[in-house]
């Protein structure tokens, strides 16, 4: 079921009164947590709104309140959009304000039996001359918002294997090693204690803070503090798999490159055991153009990360 509503109405927070109001909602046959975070990063828009001609994330590290965009969309200047809830998997909300418009857009996602229901409500407020061209933008914004709910609704769908294939392809790398630890000793390190060890085996991170309570899971967040050639990030760290002492996945969304790393433990014997780690990295936006440097750079990168890592899991205790 879809359907979209608009009207004058009352503004809400500090938008003014004439305010006009777009609601819209939409049924999708995918998991909540994954709407929510597709749908909140408005990064991910420029892969179905054929009006969004380019968006930048200014804030470092993962999306949370505070977090700024600086996005442009079709005949008009850049705007810059604040996030001012960000409560997952549920709800989130933007500010923007330009010289003719201040807009607040909420999103929310509720669970549905087939998978989830997006709502949509977007507050729209003339400023100055903004006022002369309502009439004309409000009717363009209905037609705008229903047909956004079918893009969002098309690309979902399509899953995160289509809506890659249309970025571009991805970097490979795959190494492995022999460890002289068990695997059960070895996925104590890499695994249960990843935030503490993972430091110790690659310098360029600073340290690790978790942001999701109890011990490391599937779906555990946590963010990773970096400095590489003397800058200074902070980026999402994802777990995406958990299966002790066998297996354990990571994901690391970021403006410029989509990462993701897994580390595959198979016994040898009582004490020794093979390590091997699967890279692939996907280049966004500009950084597409650095794909020939990254193929070139990423083995050297890999193997040295990963003789440290097989040290740390064979001398677990720093020295």
């Amino acid at each position: 079921m879809e359907n979209a509503t608009s009207g004058d109405r009352g503004g809400h927070g500090d938008l003014c009164r004439n305010a006009v109001v777009l609601e819209n909602s939409v049924e999708l046959r995918r998991p909540r947590a994954e709407v929510f975070d597709y749908c909140s990063d408005i990064r991910n828009e420029r892969e179905w709104n054929p009006t969004m001609r380019s968006v930048e994330l200014l804030t470092p590290g993962p999306l949370r309140v505070g977090s700024v965009y600086r996005a442009r969309w079709k005949g008009g200047p850049a705007n810059t959009l604040e996030c001012v809830k960000f409560d997952r998997p549920s709800c989130w909300v933007h500010d923007s304000v330009s010289k003719m418009w201040r807009v607040r857009f909420e999103g929310r996602v509720l669970e549905t039996a087939d998978g989830s229901r997006l709502l949509t409500r977007m507050e729209i407020s003339p400023v100055a001359f903004g006022k002369l061209f309502m009439p004309v933008f409000r009717r363009f914004m209905v037609r705008q918002e229903r047909a956004n709910m079918h893009h969002i609704r098309r690309a979902m769908e399509a899953g995160p294997a289509t809506r890659h294939a249309r970025e571009g392809p991805r970097i490979t790398y795959q190494t492995r090693r022999r460890v002289t630890r068990s695997a059960e000793d070895a996925f104590e390190v890499i695994g249960t204690h990843v935030y503490d060890n993972h430091p110790r085996w690659e310098p360029q991170v600073l340290e690790i803070r978790s942001i999701t309570p109890g011990p490391v899971g599937v779906g555990s967040r946590a963010v990773m503090v970096r400095r590489d050639y003397g800058r200074r990030s902070e980026v999402l760290y994802e777990v995406t798999e958990f299966q002790p002492p066998r297996r354990i996945a990571f994901h690391h969304p970021d403006a410029g490159m989509d990462f993701e790393i897994r580390f595959d433990l198979t016994p040898l014997d009582d004490r020794s055991c093979e390590l091997s780690v699967h890279l692939r990295v996907r280049p966004r936006g500009l950084a597409r153009l650095l794909q020939p440097v990254i193929r070139r750079v990423m083995p050297r990168q890999a193997e040295r990360t990963t003789t440290a890592m097989v040290d740390v899991i064979e001398h677990p205790s720093p020295a």
